[in-house]
């Protein structure tokens, strides 16, 4: 709703791709909004998907309510280089610990279901003025600690612990 008051000089949408879920009764709140300035896609084929993203000004997250899951289309929106604004209701989420060093972020955590007026205006700073797109070689480099071969690497060293010659794993027999 705040996005709704924030004056930008610029006219503002705001698009959901993707499945509403058990959420659609939130839109109905902004109904006045839908098709205007609000627009609900539903599920999309890949390839739309994928251009939605790199059509965008800003591409939004909104956080799960758990400190201890990332969504795969965060790492996605990174690699696009987009402007991020991550909207979550858990101070520490793991979201919010994963694009900490983004450098085209803003993060709010909104409290009791409204943001503070510091939020809403640095809100409308970043919609009226977003960060650059982050470069190609500044993607790749934050990103390889997320590829396979690194995530292979990390499993590789959990299993190559020490043990006594002879010890295997407890197999529950």
């Amino acid at each position: 709703d705040a996005l709704q008051h924030v004056s930008t000089g610029k006219d503002t949408e705001l698009h959901f791709v993707g499945a509403v879920g058990d959420c659609g009764d939130i839109f109905d709140l902004f109904a006045e909004y839908l098709g205007t300035s609000i627009f609900l896609h539903g599920l999309r084929k890949r390839p739309e998907v994928v251009r939605a993203m790199q059509d965008a000004d800003i591409l939004v997250n909104i956080s799960n309510q758990s400190m201890h899951q990332l969504p795969s289309k965060v790492v996605e929106y990174v690699w696009t280089g987009k402007p991020l604004l991550n909207l979550t209701t858990v101070a520490k989420d793991t979201t919010s610990e994963f694009l900490a060093a983004y450098p085209g972020l803003l993060s709010l955590v909104v409290s009791d279901g409204k943001p503070t007026n510091l939020d809403v205006a640095a809100l409308r700073d970043f919609v009226a003025t977003p960060p650059a797109t982050v470069p190609v070689e500044a993607r790749k480099q934050w990103l390889a600690a997320y590829e396979i071969d690194a995530i292979a690497g990390q499993y590789d060293a959990l299993m190559a612990v020490d043990r006594p010659v002879g010890c295997t794993a407890a197999t529950g027999e």
